[in-house]
């Protein structure tokens, strides 16, 4: 393990930092706008469901910005709309994007939950991911991978 890049702080995705980090001593990445979300839990909705986890030592990232990783270039994609600081990770070179829970095979994020925007998450999709080569494929934070040709398809909300 060499780092651990977080698509957003909602509170399942976050949970588990702590003890990851006590087994792999490595940096965590998420976006700038981000980062008051992952140390709030009211923000990051863990208060809601009866947990209280936040996290506050996460380097902030830039959209646009490249980082190396690995001998990996990994491309920062602000998609805001399920949070208002999610990013996608998109490696060129292995035609993949790591899109958290911006896009879903068939579906997209839900934006009910605090710093959730349904036309700010539209945008995200329509004019930064859908621009990506139809054979990228999509590694989201839950339910089964797809590609963006595929999305294209078959997705109704895109």
């Amino acid at each position: 393990m060499k780092a651990l890049f977080l698509t957003h702080g909602h509170f399942d995705h976050i949970m588990g930092i702590e003890d990851f980090l006590k087994a792999f001593d490595v940096p965590v990445y998420v976006g700038r706008e981000e980062q008051p979300l992952l140390a709030d839990d009211r923000l990051n909705a863990s208060s809601m469901y009866g947990y209280h986890c936040a996290y506050t030592g996460a380097k902030a990232l830039e959209d646009g910005q490249t980082v190396e990783c690995a001998g990996t270039e990994i491309h920062v994609i602000h998609t805001p709309g399920h949070t208002v600081g999610g990013c996608c990770y998109y490696l060129p070179e292995d035609e993949a994007l790591f899109c958290g829970d911006t896009l879903f095979c068939g579906s997209i994020g839900r934006t009910d939950l605090p710093t959730g925007s349904s036309r700010d998450l539209a945008h995200s999709i329509r004019e930064k991911l859908m621009i990506l080569p139809d054979e990228t494929k999509l590694y989201p934070g839950h339910m089964d991978e797809s590609t963006i040709g595929y999305e294209k398809e078959i997705n109704p909300f895109i």
